[in-house]
């Protein structure tokens, strides 16, 4: 059985979260449903890392952001800024002459 991460509003309008065990978010929708709540999300614990590849194995998503060092990371932030810049700086001249 997989665990799911459900987030349900009950008759008062509180959100609560809950981390329960199922076989599938339908099976869940339809219990809380009965209870008398509103579900407002059914997602499967662990998100993408949760579900199998084809192999059969877990990708290692963590295990690859580990190995971009922080100061990369900061590099490529100010790249695309300075490319974004670089992108309006046209539009922004031209707004200029059409005055």
């Amino acid at each position: 059985m997989a665990e799911w991460v459900l987030k349900v509003a009950n008759a008062r309008g509180e959100i609560h979260h809950h981390t329960v065990e199922a076989e599938t978010g339908q099976e869940l929708r339809d219990k809380y449903a009965q209870q008398g709540c509103l579900v407002c999300s059914v997602r499967r614990r662990g998100g993408v890392a949760a579900l199998p590849t084809l192999s059969g194995r877990r990708p290692r998503l963590t295990a690859a952001l580990s190995l971009i060092e922080p100061s990369i990371m900061i590099f490529m932030g100010a790249f695309v800024a300075f490319v974004l810049v670089a992108l309006y700086l046209p539009i922004f001249s031209l707004a200029e002459t059409l005055r």
